[in-house]
């Protein structure tokens, strides 16, 4: 059983880092280990309790303020990723036109 049985109250601090300027998935995923960063916020959170629920103070009569313990969004994202996302989506339909243009020209 889960700690909180209701999944629309559990949240998820998605930290944004940006290891590589080109989009790389397969060698993200262990690319963070190798930015500075991100080690040091982890060696923080486990070996000296920061942004750590424990650590929170508690004010009589108003709920734990959990929000104060997220990281944010983290590292600005790649400036060029826009140019990427734009021939990710372009490229398809160049193709698609250039196989309609072809089976035309027969």
């Amino acid at each position: 059983m889960p700690t909180n049985s209701d999944p629309f109250r559990q949240r998820v601090d998605i930290v944004h880092v940006a290891s590589f300027h080109f989009p790389d998935p397969g060698a993200s995923h262990g690319a963070y280990l190798d930015n500075e960063t991100v080690v040091d916020t982890l060696f923080k959170i486990i070996y000296h309790l920061a942004d750590a629920y424990q650590l929170l103070s508690l004010t009589p009569g108003a709920p734990p303020d959990y929000s104060g313990l997220y990281l944010g969004a983290g590292s600005p994202r790649e400036p060029m990723s826009w140019v990427y996302k734009m021939v990710a989506l372009t490229v398809p339909w160049l193709f698609l036109a250039a196989v309609i243009a072809r089976r035309q020209s027969r």
